[in-house]
């Protein structure tokens, strides 16, 4: 039984999704260790960002790839998603919250994508996918 790219596609994601949320907490614990407790609101916060992100970043690029006719649109949603992440971390770093520690939770992305990836199988060997190579 082969299953098709996309739903591939949305395994790999909601793997890398799972990944973050388990991850979370534990960087936030992590920034507690290293900075107190602002270190744990900044590191619960940036997994909370890095979440987020990677949810509207996989929505925005579905969006461009599956509906090229709206491609516009999907291209100003992610200039206003990439402002609003700028802008959200702008806000916390003012609040008094240390940048480092934010770096630390937002770690969880990255670090999920990778977790995520495990759990993921592989693409059979006749699988014509341009990407394996």
């Amino acid at each position: 039984m082969t299953t098709s790219a996309s739903s591939d596609q949305r395994a790999a994601l909601k793997g890398a999704m799972w990944s973050i949320a388990l991850l979370g907490p534990i960087l936030a614990l992590c920034g507690f260790l290293l900075f107190g407790v602002m270190g744990l609101m900044a590191s619960a916060m940036g997994s909370v960002l890095a979440f987020f992100n990677l949810w509207a970043v996989a929505r925005i690029v579905r969006g461009l790839v599956e509906e090229p006719r709206l491609r516009a649109r999907w291209s100003l949603l992610a200039v206003l998603k990439m402002s609003a992440l700028i802008g959200a971390v702008f806000s916390l770093v003012l609040s008094g919250l240390p940048i480092l520690a934010i770096a630390v939770g937002y770690a969880a992305m990255p670090i999920g994508i990778v977790i995520g990836q495990l759990w993921v199988p592989a693409p059979a060997d006749d699988d014509p996918a341009p990407h394996k190579g």
